[in-house]
């Protein structure tokens, strides 16, 4: 609210729109600037009652979204939350000192249909920020000259406010790709200085961060040689990760962690099919996709080992007496799909029985060919 002056509308100003029965919150907290009228022209929003006026100019908005919630009654309260940017406000106004770095315009019963896209509309056309060039007669080829250079800073101050938070996003986003690589060297430095499991979970994290650069589909004019590179830098995202949770995963899986670390630059199920099935193609690649007899998907690194996972699952079975895919998939730390793969290669070389019943499928350890219980 330090946002705010006590300033009345000049006849001057375009209004673009008014409503009424709208109360202020400064952040959120409630404010005293209850159920009062606001006023939208090109340059501020005003909100009044009776004698009383304040403004906010619309210079100072970031952007703004709208938000339904929920009341103890179950009705629905329309707001529209404001993000600011720091005041530098010299002029007198309600409050000196604001309590958060944003304002709701609470509608008493919703918000009037339109008025968020002109208010947004508004703000970004940024009407205020035009400059007004003195009226001056030019002659010649210099005056027209000095014309068309104002025109052009002009545009490209425009252009650099524009993408001026977007540049610093992706200066950003690389620092920390870099950060996430550097860290994961030293990691396998000095692998005994922190535990497993919080090494497991550290690495994770980094891989949310994302690759720097993308392969993309219009960087290539020939399909093969985009699978082709586009399944090695799969192999490169999802290969710690691989190894972390025994060498195989579903390809669904697969799809969720490899879009997270491309960000913006998606990639469709269709392209990372193909780029999976390359990979079968090259026998040097460290991962291959497999089909289960069930029909599922799934990407295996080399080192996967089927007597270890084997092993495993008779090591869990035992100590559980029972599992289901479900609570298999939570003790080992696996999606249920391989899960119950899992269960069910048991279960084809003899290590487990099923028993199916209304509570769903159960695989219990096959003690009939065990020769400690013979």
């Amino acid at each position: 609210m330090d946002r705010f002056e006590y300033v009345k509308p000049d006849p001057s100003d375009t209004v673009l729109c008014r409503h009424s029965n709208v109360t202020l919150y400064d952040g959120d907290y409630k404010t005293s600037f209850h159920r009062g009228n606001i006023i939208l022209t090109v340059t501020r929003l005003f909100w009044t009652s009776g004698e009383a006026w304040i403004s906010l100019q619309l210079r100072y908005i970031v952007y703004m979204e709208s938000v339904v919630t929920e009341s103890l009654f179950g009705s629905k309260t329309k707001t529209i939350i404001v993000h600011l940017l720091p005041s530098d406000n010299k002029n007198p106004g309600p409050v000196a000192c604001a309590k958060g770095e944003y304002i709701k315009l609470d509608f008493k019963d919703k918000i009037p249909d339109g008025f968020l896209d002109v208010f947004q509309k508004t703000v970004a056309e940024k009407r205020w920020a035009a400059t007004k060039i003195p009226h001056q007669i030019r002659t010649g080829i210099g005056g027209i000259e000095k014309n068309i250079y104002e025109k052009q800073k002009a545009s490209d101050i425009s252009i650099t406010d524009a993408f001026k938070d977007l540049d610093r996003l992706m200066i950003t986003a690389k620092d920390m790709v870099m950060l996430s690589k550097n860290i994961s060297e030293k990691i396998k430095e000095k692998q005994g200085a922190i535990s497993d499991d919080e090494t497991v979970r550290f690495k994770s994290y980094l891989l949310g961060l994302g690759v720097d650069d993308p392969v993309t589909r219009s960087a290539f004019t020939d399909s093969n040689a985009y699978y082709t590179t586009l399944c090695k830098e799969i192999i490169k995202i999802i290969k710690v990760s691989l190894e972390e949770v025994g060498g195989t995963m579903a390809l669904a899986e697969v799809y969720c962690r490899v879009n997270r670390a491309r960000g913006l630059d998606l990639l469709s199920p269709e392209d990372l099919m193909n780029a999976c099935y390359m990979m079968n193609s090259d026998k040097s690649l460290p991962v291959k996709l497999k089909k289960f007899d069930s029909g599922v998907l799934a990407l295996q690194s080399s080192l996967y080992d089927e007597s270890i996972v084997l092993k495993k699952i008779v090591e869990e079975l035992k100590i559980n007496g029972s599992l289901s895919a479900q609570e298999l998939s939570t003790s080992i730390g696996v999606s249920v799909v391989l899960a119950k793969e899992y269960l069910l290669s048991a279960e084809k070389n003899g290590k487990s029985c099923r028993d199916e019943s209304i509570e769903g499928l159960r695989f219990y350890l096959n003690k009939f060919l065990d020769e400690e219980n013979m």
